[in-house]
């Protein structure tokens, strides 16, 4: 079959058209993968910048507070987790170590301006921690150990001594804590009527903890909160006290958890706390003070 010239050329500028769109839209996908990959070369390059010069840091005796900076100077939004704990200036990075609460782990971020994803670290502040736990004195020994630098099984430096419950004030309420490894013997709490000299169901303590370690603090004075609670037996512990106690619990980030501890890398920003908990995602409940309750049965 013959084609008239009209026919012919109006395939001919078709066949034209469809490949000059082929190639723009080839083009125009090259330079949007390109965009991307450089988006993200960027994204890692600035949280490879995003570091502070240590992964632990210790109380200083200072009538100036002890304040450590980013390494580099870099334009974003800086936070940490769990929140309120750590004093971090949301715009610098730096972190104020001595009104900081210590004995704890935190996972600190940044979001570099113009991104959405999230740069991190985790950083410790050297000190102790209780778990938050229920004790039955049933038990031969109910004995409370304190926590070092937010590693269950890393031994305490008391190389040149440790000092628990420095000044007695903790003693004075009937807490028998061990003024050396910081021990708290719980029956031995509630037979010095810390409870009162007839606890009854709900009754609390709550005390300030000074102590002292050898470590490289130079045993610098540190302090803690925490509350101890009594009840007759497990079953009249409150349901909302225990599910406080687990949410508690669930905010504190220790070698336990699995995280990485040099931090480095990007996610999204959605993610900062989902990687540790989900279950106290939306709630106030803070992991200090810890929560120690002890059941006569």
């Amino acid at each position: 079959m013959k084609l008239n010239n009209l026919t012919l050329t109006t395939l001919i500028v078709l066949f034209i058209v469809t490949v000059l769109a082929c190639t723009k839209d080839n083009i125009a996908f090259k330079k949007s993968s390109a965009i991307a990959f450089k988006a993200n070369e960027l994204i890692v390059s600035v949280c490879d910048k995003f570091n502070y010069a240590d992964t632990i840091f210790y109380l200083k005796s200072s009538s100036t507070d002890y304040i450590v900076k980013p390494l580099k100077t870099l334009s974003g939004t800086f936070g940490a987790y769990p929140t309120g704990l750590l004093h971090i200036n949301t715009t610098t990075g730096a972190i104020n170590v001595t009104k900081s609460e210590t004995g704890l782990k935190y996972e600190v971020w940044f979001i570099a301006t113009g991104s959405t994803d999230t740069c991190k670290r985790f950083i410790t502040i050297s000190g102790v921690d209780f778990t938050d736990s229920v004790y039955s004195l049933q038990k031969t020994s109910v004995v409370a150990k304190p926590i070092y630098n937010a590693n269950k099984t890393l031994a305490m430096d008391c190389t040149n001594g440790c000092v628990f419950d420095d000044g007695g004030s903790a003693a004075a309420l009937g807490i028998a804590i061990n003024k050396t490894s910081g021990k708290i013997d719980l029956k031995k709490t509630v037979q010095n009527g810390a409870f009162g000299k007839t606890p009854v169901d709900g009754s609390f303590v709550d005390f300030i903890l000074n102590y002292r370690i050898s470590d490289r603090s130079s045993n610098a004075l540190n302090k803690m909160a925490l509350r101890l609670y009594y009840y007759t037996s497990r079953a009249k512990v409150p349901a909302k006290l225990i599910e406080e106690l687990e949410a508690k619990k669930g905010q504190v980030i220790s070698d336990d958890t699995h995280v990485d501890d040099n931090g480095g890398g990007n996610f999204s920003a959605s993610a900062v706390t989902s990687s540790l908990t989900t279950a106290t995602q939306g709630k106030t409940t803070k992991c200090r003070p810890p929560y120690i309750i002890v059941t006569a049965q």
